[in-house]
Formats: C-alpha cells, structure tokens, sequence
C-alpha cells in the first residue's frame, strides 16, 4: 500500500495547506477527517483499513475526529513486543494515579476515556479492558478474558511442592459487572468450593 494512500492534499481559504482522509465503500467517498499532520491521518487509516469496516464503521471514525484533533489526554501510548503500540487510560485524583486498562488502537481508548469522563470514572457503566500491561486495577484483581472476549474469575495457589497452579472458579462470564461481583462472592467466601450449595 502507497505511503499517503487515501490522504489528499487540499487549500483552505487562509491559503494553507491540510490534508484530507476519504476512505472508500461501495463505490463512494467517505471523508473521515481532516490535518496538517499527515502521520495523524496515517495511523486513522491504518486504524480502519485493517478491519472488515462497514458504513457505519466509517461514519463513527467521522464523527470522532472530524474538525478536531486526535486527544491523548489521560491517555498514554507504549510499545510492546515487535514495536505493537498500545494506549493505556489513566487518571489521577486525591494524589493517586489510576488506571484504566489499555486498548490496541487509539480510537477504542479515546472512546473508552471519553465514556469514564462522562461518568465521572465509573468502570461499571464502560467497556473497560481488564487485560493490560502495567499496573493493575484492583477493582479488576482476579479477573481476566479469555480467547472469546469472555470473563474469567482464577486464582493462583501455592501447592505442597511451592508451585504455583491456576485455578479457575467462574468463566464464560458475559459482563464486567457480574465478574466483579461473583468475585466478590468467592474473596467473601475465602475461595472455598464447600460453600457452593450444590442442592
């Protein structure tokens, strides 16, 4: 793929020159956004080009960046194996910093930032990631997602020998919330499987 592909060059009325991102779908033109920064625009259409995008898909883009910049805030973007960046959210209150998961792509954390500020940090109204690097969550401790984006309650034990064994209490889980809380259950509980009422 051409370096600027989709990425064209237009003069405003001040004479100044941007650069413009359409994408196509079906035959027609969908502009997306506009900067002077062409490797802003890059990273949009990279964004998009490598998922199975629909029209919807390209009218969302749009209205997430159309006439305003990419906003890192609260956001801060890292590298990890083999140059892959991700972007994690965080923000600080009362003197501490926390955080909020990282996401793969730019456009999920931004929307993911945007939705916490909206609810004055409320991880149970957002689709928050639980899998991340650097610190962890602690509303989050114990859960993660498995391979079908599905919720997983586990706990490690130290075993007899001094090695350490996964164990898995709940799984298939379909929602952040109800993770937490059947967590919750089993911390309550003290892991322990005889108190399952099994009659």
């Amino acid at each position: 793929m051409k370096k600027d592909k989709y990425i064209y060059p237009t003069t405003t009325h001040k004479g100044e020159t941007v650069y413009r991102l359409t994408i196509p779908y079906n035959g027609k033109w969908i502009y997306i956004t506009q900067s002077t920064d062409k490797t802003v625009l890059r990273k949009i259409r990279d964004e998009i080009i490598v998922q199975d995008y629909t029209l919807e898909t390209l009218q969302e883009y749009k209205r997430d960046y159309h006439h305003k910049k990419m906003s890192m805030k609260h956001i801060v973007e890292y590298t990890v194996s083999k140059g892959k960046k991700r972007y994690m959210i965080h923000h600080s209150r009362d003197g501490k910093t926390h955080h909020h998961g990282s996401y793969n792509t730019l456009h999920e954390a931004q929307r993911v930032r945007d939705c916490l500020v909206e609810n004055d940090w409320d991880e149970t109204v957002c689709p928050v990631s639980v899998n991340h690097r650097g610190p962890r969550n602690p509303l989050n401790r114990y859960i993660s997602r498995d391979s079908n984006g599905r919720y997983v309650v586990a706990r490690s034990f130290r075993g007899d020998d001094g090695v350490y064994k996964r164990v898995v209490f709940e799984s298939g889980i379909r929602s952040l919330s109800d993770a937490r809380c059947l967590r919750d259950w089993w911390v309550d509980h003290e892991w322990d499987w005889s108190s399952i009422d099994l009659a």
